[in-house]
């Protein structure tokens, strides 16, 4: 008994040193920007075109859809915006992955059609996404189906709602995947009209 207790002092100690010690501070995980598709298929490339979108719109954007707050408490800072806004200016498409900043949102992706004067934003969900979120459509309401493939070319059936908030069209989709192994999921998506910048 008497060779455990200097076993026992120093367990004493050290369990105090711990409790003692302040938590180390973590940084919220920035969303990662990706500048191919991951969440659609590669030749969705071939449906967009470069466009020039200022800050100032893009934040409009995730504003209008109330994504900021479902990206995490890192929010969006300043490079990751460029970043976003230096892909669309190449190849019209850019992806935001979130799905380490714990946000309900896991994913959004920006997509600017080839006639330049339309932008698809489009966000995942894991789960049915906030009420908040949903404003302007009706689930309550029987959805269109229809089937499609994801970007691994996994067949999927899409439940559809479609909507109006604050007169910019939006689609709500219900992803489930026909194989039991793959995740369902759900998205949101927004038809933005874009501005001449000459007007």
């Amino acid at each position: 008994m008497p060779r455990a207790l200097p076993s026992l002092c120093l367990l004493s100690v050290v369990g105090l040193l711990t409790c003692g010690c302040p938590q180390r501070f973590l940084p919220p995980i920035q969303p990662n920007v990706s500048l191919y598709p991951t969440v659609y298929p590669a030749r969705i490339l071939d449906q967009c075109g470069p466009v020039d979108l200022s800050p100032a719109s893009l934040h409009q954007v995730l504003k209008h859809a109330d994504w900021l707050d479902g990206i995490g408490n890192a929010g969006l800072n300043e490079s990751t915006a460029a970043l976003i806004i230096r892909s669309l200016r190449k190849r019209g498409y850019a992806e935001l992955d979130a799905r380490r900043s714990k946000g309900k949102i896991r994913w959004i992706a920006f997509r600017a059609l080839l006639d330049g004067k339309t932008l698809l934003a489009s966000a995942g969900y894991d789960h049915r996404p906030p009420p908040a979120q949903l404003t302007g459509t009706d689930l309550t309401t029987e959805p269109a189906q229809a089937s499609r493939r994801d970007a691994y070319n996994y067949p999927l059936r899409v439940d559809t709602w479609q909507g109006m908030r604050t007169n910019v069209p939006m689609v709500v989709e219900h992803i489930v995947p026909m194989v039991k192994s793959r995740p369902e999921h759900w998205e949101i998506s927004y038809r933005v009209p874009l501005r001449d910048p000459k007007d």
